[in-house]
C-alpha cells in the first residue's frame, strides 16, 4: 500500500477515509450481498446454420426453461449487476455499440443508461457501474460512473494510458491503474473526485475486504 503523491486539476486532494474503523471481518464484514434468484441465464445460439449468432434470455421455471427475450445479433455480454437484476450488453441491433440494459425485475424491460461505449464493471454493492471510454474513441477519454436505477451518471475526464481495474468492496471507491501509476477515485461525492496515489508504473490494484487498504504492484519506466 502507498501514499498520496500528488492532486488532479489542481483542487485539494480528496479525504482518503474508509468510512470507520476496520471491522472484525470474520463477524461484521461491511460488504452485504443480496442473494441471487439464479432464475435467468444469458446465452449465444444460433436458431439455423442460415442465422446469425444472436443473444437470448432464458428464464428457467418449475415447468422447464422458457426463451424470455432475444438480444439480437452479435452481442457482447458486459455482465450482471451485484443482484442479478440487472444486465447489460452491447447490441448491434441499433448499428451502434451503445450499452444496452435489460431489468429482470420488469420482465425484461428495456432501461434507458446514458448511451456510451467502453469496458464497463459493477459495484459490488449497488446498481451502479463504471464505464472506462475505449481508448479509440474520437472523443476525451472519460470515467462515468452510472446510476441505473435513476438513468444518471457522474463523468470526469481521465488522461493517460489508464484502465479500469476494481471497485472497493464497499462501493465507494474505483482505481484506474496504468504506466501513469495508480488513481483513486471517490465516487461518494456530487462530483467525482480524483487523486494520483502513485505516479509510476502501476498494475493489479486489490482491496483489502473492509475496504481501508488497497494493495498493487508497481514498477519503473527505467527498470524490467
Amino acid at each position: 500500500t502507498r501514499g498520496g503523491t500528488g492532486g488532479s486539476g489542481g483542487k485539494a486532494d480528496p479525504p482518503l477515509d474508509p468510512g470507520g474503523p476496520i471491522p472484525n471481518c470474520r463477524a461484521d464484514s461491511p460488504v452485504e450481498v443480496a442473494t441471487k434468484t439464479s432464475r435467468w441465464i444469458y446465452l449465444e445460439a444460433r436458431q439455423s446454420l442460415e442465422a446469425p449468432d444472436g443473444g437470448f434470455l432464458v428464464e428457467i421455471t418449475p415447468e422447464g426453461p422458457r426463451p424470455a427475450l432475444s438480444l439480437g445479433t452479435q452481442p457482447q455480454h458486459m455482465g450482471w449487476s451485484y443482484d442479478g437484476r440487472f444486465l447489460a450488453f452491447l447490441s448491434n441491433t441499433n448499428l451502434s455499440l451503445y450499452v444496452e440494459m435489460i431489468d429482470i425485475a420488469m420482465d425484461g424491460a428495456f432501461v434507458e443508461v446514458p448511451h456510451r461505449t467502453g469496458y464497463l464493471v459493477w459495484s459490488p454493492s449497488d446498481h451502479r457501474y463504471a464505464q472506462l471510454t475505449d481508448r479509440t474513441s474520437s472523443a476525451e477519454p472519460t470515467l462515468a460512473i452510472v446510476d441505473v436505477t435513476t438513468g444518471t451518471e457522474k463523468v470526469a475526464a481521465v488522461t493517460g494510458t489508464l484502465r479500469f481495474d476494481s471497485w472497493s468492496p464497499d462501493g465507494r471507491y474505483v482505481t484506474l491503474a496504468g504506466s501513469q501509476g495508480l488513481l483513486l477515485v471517490d465516487t461518494s461525492g456530487t462530483e467525482l473526485a480524483l487523486r494520483t496515489v502513485f505516479d509510476e508504473g502501476a498494475t493489479f490494484p486489490t482491496w483489502s475486504a473492509d475496504s481501508r487498504y488497497v494493495a498493487f504492484s508497481s514498477f519503473n519506466r527505467d527498470t524490467i
